[in-house]
């Protein structure tokens, strides 16, 4: 494989890689006439930071709730965004979306953990880093080893200096040794090396 064909392989990997990494999606969750539905998150200090969107095709009575159960953020409404960070103690908080209209709810909702994020976002580039760090090693060596395999052929292809083969002078223009058609006045033969006296 040459080097052009070896990157353009590799470019097609990392592209692969990018497209793979989950993105963000929404959860939708029916919720019956009198009746709540929870979501639960951990913290575990107080760096963990929670963020939250919600819509509904009808108002919802939204509740977040501590590790210790203690309500610590309320509202009512179609819709609303924000975070659950640290209050006072680490453990499961919970969010409660309770519906008390007549009519069935339809939730969207996206929970996700903004630190929990950016270490995955962080991991996958460690990655990404490490595969495009291998590939210019591989391209490296193989460029190394394209210049190694010229470099011989070229010290081939030039009529050797020690032990060479002496002939007498040529007839014909004609190598004698190997039969090779020679340049008029040439010394030695440019196909076998033989040398002429």
């Amino acid at each position: 494989m040459r080097a052009p064909q070896l990157i353009a392989v590799c470019l097609v990997l990392i592209a692969g890689l990018v497209l793979i990494v989950p993105g963000v999606r929404a959860d939708i969750q029916p919720i019956s006439a009198g009746d709540h539905f929870d979501k639960t998150v951990t913290i575990d200090s107080f760096t963990d930071v929670w963020s939250y969107s919600w819509s509904s095709n009808v108002p919802l009575h939204f509740q977040v709730f501590n590790s210790v159960s203690v309500l610590i953020y309320e509202s009512t409404g179609t819709s609303d965004t924000g975070q659950v960070t640290y209050t006072s103690s680490t453990g499961t908080y919970t969010l409660r979306w309770q519906n008390d209209g007549s009519s069935s709810a339809t939730l969207n909702y996206d929970v996700t953990n903004i630190f929990g994020d950016v270490q995955h976002g962080l991991s996958n580039l460690v990655l990404i880093a490490a595969i495009v760090g291998v590939i210019i090693i591989a391209v490296i060596i193989l460029i190394v080893v394209l210049v190694v395999m010229g470099g011989r052929k070229k010290q081939v292809s030039q009529p050797p200096m020690a032990g060479q083969v002496w002939a007498p002078p040529p007839v014909g223009g004609r190598c004698p040794t190997c039969g090779n058609t020679l340049v008029a006045g040439a010394k030695f033969c440019e196909k076998c090396g033989t040398r002429f006296g």
